[in-house]
């Protein structure tokens, strides 16, 4: 296995050459060029928009939960941990390995590791907070759907936050996207892989045939295709949010008790006793700083928040800190379409982090507020879908922005591409409201439609009444 600060430097040098943008600019200051990238980031319209796309769903509760904006920032902050983590066990490497530390070659040395690490913390902050841009409403549920819906083109979310980055989003009228460095748009390119309907992770094949182009133009120290230093970084602080925040949402909205969700881990064949048994120590430690938390301050009813707390920040810190060069798996490599041999990786608690993510998964979905929201997802986006594709209705897209409108030489790849990306960027609630514009009826009141919900067997209608003063009841005042 290679050493890390070993890995990290060919890694860095193969990133070099991506430094640049994909157009041309002149700017007015000498300004950090990834410091750019992230406030253009910050100020985008895309961005903002995450605010009204929820990570854990819940119609009927008042309940404040992640939406995708809060969550790319706990991304963001897990990503730098990561980085901090990295940097700190290089330099105990260096320290190891050098048998003097005064010399001019290893201050300039380190002075290099430091400037590379520098660069590489905005990178994948950045990379952190753009990860879900493409996401549409209704999370990854949606996501389903409009590729469903669009089987031509196809729809997937990543693929989706590279379009909106180089195609959608406004920054100049000299071009099209933000005009981010190679770099910090490689960051969140976790599959190199173009479009085909046999897939269920790629990246659309205009922007895989261009990027591909620019890619061998600008790499001198790289072959495609490959996963950067940055994207695995944001990849595995995006798996990290998911184990632990996730599990904190569920648990505060009492999908289940933590004794029925480690039941669950205990029963799960694929992780080993060892890691099962960790994980428990997890728990009763957090329990045990809970109790002597709450004895202090004579609140028990504050019980629950401690040890939420305590095991999130246990689950997070513990798997930050497992991170280190792996090997990849070929399948791993087929899916990704990555060259990578090695990459970062979790090196102990690989088994764990996919269980916890299995296991929140099984939890969280069986329940009816989630299948609920789900189903009035299918129904928003299949009836958006279907009116703005009919010509009668829409003619020449008339009924969306003029960015997303056509003419007659649209081919219907290009117009079906045009209505995904007004639809997927959308916020939930606006999603809803645009659908009661058109149809003239709350979603959260429709009854079972044969057409939508092919594979149902129930009437829904029971399930939808009361619902009226839900996650959207806003949207009734407004009518």
């Amino acid at each position: 296995m290679t050493e890390l600060i070993t890995f990290l430097e060919n890694h860095w040098e193969k990133v070099t050459d991506l430094e640049v943008r994909e157009h041309i600019e002149v700017s007015n200051r000498d300004r950090d060029e990834f410091k750019r990238d992230y406030a253009r980031v910050i100020y985008s319209t895309s961005f903002r928009r995450q605010q009204g796309k929820m990570q854990l769903f819940e119609v009927n509760s008042k309940a404040f939960h992640r939406n995708r904006l809060t969550h790319s920032f706990e991304v963001a902050q897990i990503a730098r941990g990561i980085v901090d983590e990295l940097k700190i066990k290089v330099k105990k490497e260096i320290k190891t390995k050098s048998a003097n530390t005064n010399t001019k070659e290893y201050i300039q040395y380190e002075k290099n590791i430091e400037k590379n690490f520098s660069k590489m913390s905005v990178v994948v902050e950045t990379g952190s907070l753009i990860h879900d841009v493409g996401n549409p409403p209704f999370g990854h549920h949606g996501e389903r759907v409009l590729n469903k819906l669009a089987p031509d083109v196809g729809f997937e979310g990543n693929a989706q936050g590279i379009r909106v980055l180089r195609k959608i989003e406004k920054k100049s009228p000299q071009y099209n996207g933000l005009n981010l460095t190679y770099r910090t748009l490689a960051a969140i390119i976790k599959y190199f892989v173009a479009y085909d309907k046999d897939k269920k992770k790629f990246l659309y094949k205009d922007d895989y045939d261009e990027l591909s182009n620019k890619f061998e133009k600008v790499l001198k120290n790289a072959n495609l295709p490959f996963r950067t230093i940055d994207v695995q970084i944001v990849d595995l602080a995006d798996e990290i949010a998911y184990c632990a925040h996730d599990l904190e949402d569920a648990l505060a909205s009492n999908y289940f008790t933590i004794d029925e969700f480690y039941f669950r881990l205990e029963n799960n064949d694929t992780l080993e006793d060892e890691v099962k048994e960790k994980f428990y120590n997890w728990i009763e430690d957090a329990k045990q700083f809970a109790k002597k938390r709450t004895s202090e301050i004579c609140q028990t009813e504050d019980y629950d928040f401690y040890f939420r707390r305590e095991l999130i920040s246990t689950i997070v810190n513990k798997l930050i800190e497992d991170i280190n060069v792996i090997t990849v798996e070929e399948d791993f490599q087929r899916k990704t379409g990555t060259k990578n041999k090695e990459e970062l990786g979790f090196k102990n608690y690989k088994s764990l982090a996919e269980a916890l993510k299995k296991t929140i998964f099984d939890c969280v979905t069986g329940s009816d507020n989630i299948m609920l929201y789900e189903t009035v997802g299918t129904k928003v986006l299949t009836k958006l879908f279907e009116l703005f594709m009919n010509d009668e209705y829409n003619k020449d897209g008339m009924l969306m922005p003029v960015e997303y409108r056509w003419d007659n030489h649209t081919s219907k790849k290009e117009k079906t591409r045009k209505v995904l990306d007004y639809i997927s960027g959308m916020m939930d609630t606006y999603a809803v409201e645009v659908y009661i514009k058109h149809f003239g009826e709350d979603p959260f009141n429709v009854k079972y439609d044969r057409e939508i919900f092919k594979d149902s067997q129930q009437e829904h209608s029971s399930i939808f009444s009361g619902l009226k003063d839900s996650f959207f009841s806003y949207i009734k005042k407004r009518k």
